[in-house]
C-alpha cells in the first residue's frame, strides 16, 4: 500500500523564541541539524520515497530540500501547505500577544489582514484533498514525503483519525496536538486512511549517542 509521510519543518528561531512566524523564517542551525537527522533516517530506513512536496515557505522548503538531497531526488512546491498566515501579528511573540489579550490559537480569533478560521480550513480541506490525489497516483510499494507546518498538520491528523475511526467503526483517544519539529506521522492508505503502526508525530531520529553512550535529543 502507498503510505504518506507527513513531517513538520525543522525548528526555527521564530519557534526557539516564540515568535509568530514571518514567510520568510528559515531555519536555524539547530533546524537545519534536525532535518539532516530527518533525511538520514529515511534514507537508511529504506522507504521508498517517490514524491516530495512541500510548503513553499523557506523552513518547509529548506527541510524537504535535505530530504530531497539525501534521496537525490526534487521537490515540489505547493502554496495550499503553508501555514496559516496570521497577518498583522506576525513577528510577535507569544507572550507578548498574551498580555494583550489575544491567543492566536483561539478557535475565534481572527487575525487582521491574515486567514479566518473558515478560509484556513478549507485550505487545509483542498489542501489535504491534494495529498490524497498524490497518493492515488502512487503504487502500493511507494511513500509520499509531505513536508508542512504544525497546524496544517493538525488538521491533517484529525481527519486521518477521522477516517481511521469510521473504517474501524470505533475510536481511539491519541494526543495529535503536539507535534515537535521534523516529527513524522506515517499513514497508510488502504483499506482506508489510518495510522500506520500507530506511528504519530515521531522524531526516534532526532536522539544520537556519543561514543561514551550518553544519548543528546536535538530539541
Amino acid at each position: 500500500m502507498c503510505r504518506i509521510l507527513l513531517i513538520r519543518h525543522g525548528q526555527t528561531d521564530g519557534n526557539r523564541l516564540r515568535v509568530v512566524q514571518p514567510p520568510s523564517m528559515s531555519l536555524s542551525t539547530m533546524g537545519k541539524k534536525q532535518a539532516e537527522m530527518l533525511a538520514t533516517r529515511i534514507k537508511t530506513e529504506g522507504y521508498n520515497v517517490t514524491k516530495i512536496i512541500s510548503s513553499d515557505l523557506a523552513r518547509a522548503k529548506q527541510t524537504a530540500m535535505a530530504i530531497a538531497s539525501k534521496l537525490g531526488m526534487e521537490i515540489e512546491e505547493e502554496p495550499l501547505l503553508q501555514e496559516r498566515n496570521f497577518g498583522d501579528v506576525r513577528g510577535q511573540s507569544y507572550d507578548a500577544l498574551i498580555k494583550q489579550g489575544v491567543n492566536i490559537l483561539d478557535k475565534a480569533y481572527e487575525p487582521p489582514n491574515g486567514d479566518s478560521v473558515t478560509d484556513f480550513a478549507h485550505r487545509c480541506e483542498k489542501a489535504w484533498e491534494k495529498v490524497k490525489n498524490e497518493a492515488t497516483a502512487l503504487g502500493d510499494d511507494e511513500h509520499l514525503c509531505v513536508v508542512t507546518h504544525g497546524l496544517v498538520l493538525r488538521n491533517f491528523l484529525h481527519r486521518v483519525q477521522e477516517e481511521e475511526s469510521a473504517g474501524l467503526k470505533s475510536s481511539k483517544k491519541r494526543n495529535l496536538d503536539e507535534i515537535p519539529n521534523t516529527a513524522v506521522t506515517f499513514v497508510q492508505t488502504k483499506p482506508f486512511y489510518m495510522f500506520h503502526k500507530d506511528l504519530i508525530n515521531t522524531i526516534t531520529h532526532l536522539e544520537e549517542t556519543d561514543v561514551l553512550g550518553k544519548k543528546r535529543l536535538y530539541l
